[in-house]
């Protein structure tokens, strides 16, 4: 069974340093990102945000901030998770809290905002630290989000991307050892959603949000809790399929197998609608026994999915995916 969430306990400190200096609305250097547990930092006294030397940052908007309208600030991610503190305040600027959130957790827009910086961390296909600033020129840091694409703003509960389930040790974006939301505050304390978080928010705290998906949020990534299960025996190949959104989605499911017994190889395509948060693929394979030795591999998504994707052979592709994707492989 292919696990996808897994609430694991946190076991590294972030610490934040931003340079925002030499900017240019049409600049594509990146800037440095420092973020890992606080040793020696050289701060640079250049802007109102503390620097450490590094690497690199992607300017997306440099521009004037539109004006949007206040609203109240809400937790980042939706309403149906709880978020446990697992670290308490700590960063540079003593105002960053580590939530426990799962792997494919959706990570929403807190409220109206601009994007202004952010990082791929080296090794990493999509695991990103962003920076975020409202209307009232104030900034938050989501670190540890799994997305492809970045835009260059958010509505209040559009979602930004998903909780990285990879583990990351690039000093200049971000160090992880554990599936964890970072989120450093405008300030501390800072009241959102109900509460006033500052250095006294205990370590446990079960933080809830009250906010929930925008509809212009993409459609097309598994919302959390999700898992999927590919389970084989000598007649039947059967795959199962859960999450949080899938009532009256239709799901796609891809299989492969490589040539066996004077057999070909082949590749299978099903989708069904689901009813409720969960649906099993039956009987994949068809008629006939399963072929011992052999390794069936699986992709399900929330879109058709191309020929020859589930050839790749992978046995986990959530994470890589940014959440669009599940992965699973079987052999009897």
């Amino acid at each position: 069974m292919q696990q996808k969430v897994s609430i694991q306990p946190e076991t590294v400190e972030d610490s934040l340093n931003l340079q925002l200096k030499n900017s240019s609305p049409t600049s594509s250097k990146r800037k440095p990102l420092f973020h890992r547990k606080a040793i020696g930092i050289l701060v640079l006294a250049i802007s109102s945000f503390s620097a450490v030397i590094g690497t690199s940052l992607m300017p997306l908007n440099n521009a004037s901030f539109e004006a949007i309208a206040s609203q109240a600030p809400k937790m980042p991610w939706p309403s149906s998770v709880i978020g446990p503190v697992t670290q308490t305040m700590h960063g540079s600027r003593g105002r960053a809290l580590d939530i426990g959130l799962s792997a494919g957790t959706p990570v929403l827009a807190p409220e109206d905002v601009q994007v202004v910086w952010q990082c791929i961390a080296r090794g990493t296909r999509n695991h990103r630290a962003i920076q975020l600033r409202n209307s009232r020129n104030q900034v938050y840091w989501l670190i540890h989000v799994s997305t492809d694409s970045v835009k260059s703003s958010y509505q209040q509960g559009e979602q930004i991307g998903v909780v990285a389930g990879d583990y990351p040790n690039d000093s200049n974006c971000a160090i992880s050892r554990g599936q964890h939301l970072h989120m450093e505050l405008p300030s501390s304390p800072f009241s959102i959603d109900g509460y006033t978080l500052s250095a006294s928010t205990p370590l446990g705290a079960r933080l809830r949000s009250t906010n929930s998906t925008n509809t212009s949020s993409p459609g097309n990534v598994f919302a959390s809790p999700v898992y999927s299960r590919l389970s084989i025996s000598p007649s039947v190949l059967n795959l199962e399929v859960s999450a949080s959104n899938l009532n009256g989605r239709r799901v796609y499911v891809q299989m492969w197998r490589t040539s066996a017994y004077g057999y070909s190889e082949r590749e299978w395509n099903v989708s069904g609608i689901v009813s409720g948060n969960r649906i099993v693929f039956q009987d994949l394979d068809g008629p006939g026994n399963t072929f011992s030795g052999v390794t069936y591999y699986t992709v399900a998504s929330l879109e058709p999915i191309p020929s020859g994707t589930a050839k790749r052979q992978r046995t986990s592709c959530f994470t890589a995916t940014g959440g669009k994707q599940l992965c699973d492989a079987a052999r009897r």
